[in-house]
């Protein structure tokens, strides 16, 4: 993949962040990130979710330290911790290619064995680049519906 996006769907807003691979090709949830309410047109979320693959990279510098890397997404949404945030958050991935891949994650909560998001790839679809906005937008939705928590 040459682009990765994470969108995360929580209490009625979408939060879509810009990942980062780093050197050591490490992919960081770094944003910027793009936000939008979760029953906005399938068209602007398609276009939200291009404008986010668009400040998606690779080559940047691996991080000393992993401290406070979720505090853009944590001020995008309006909380304070990181396990304020995951109570109830869906995700889907976005990547491109040569084409998109949409997959929807497992939520396994903030704590145990099975804590943060796994991925559901049985689950994942595929569409052209030539694809329009208003199908990007409905892929990333249906993904969306797809997740499933602990």
């Amino acid at each position: 993949m040459n682009k990765l996006v994470l969108i995360y769907e929580r209490k009625g807003s979408l939060f879509l962040g810009a990942n980062q691979q780093t050197t050591a090709g490490v992919w960081l949830d770094a944003g910027p990130y793009f936000t939008c309410s979760s029953s906005d047109e399938e068209a602007t979320i398609g276009s939200l979710c291009l404008q986010a693959l668009e400040h998606s990279k690779s080559g940047v510098p691996h991080p000393k330290t992993h401290s406070g890397m979720t505090k853009p997404l944590l001020l995008a949404a309006g909380v304070k911790s990181y396990r304020t945030f995951i109570k109830g958050t869906k995700m889907c991935m976005l990547s491109a290619s040569d084409k998109y891949e949409i997959t929807p994650c497992r939520n396994g909560g903030s704590t145990g064995n099975e804590k943060g998001f796994h991925e559901i790839a049985e689950k994942t679809q595929y569409l052209q680049q030539a694809s329009n906005v208003s199908q990007l937008g409905k892929a990333v939705i249906q993904a969306l519906i797809a997740c499933t928590e602990k």
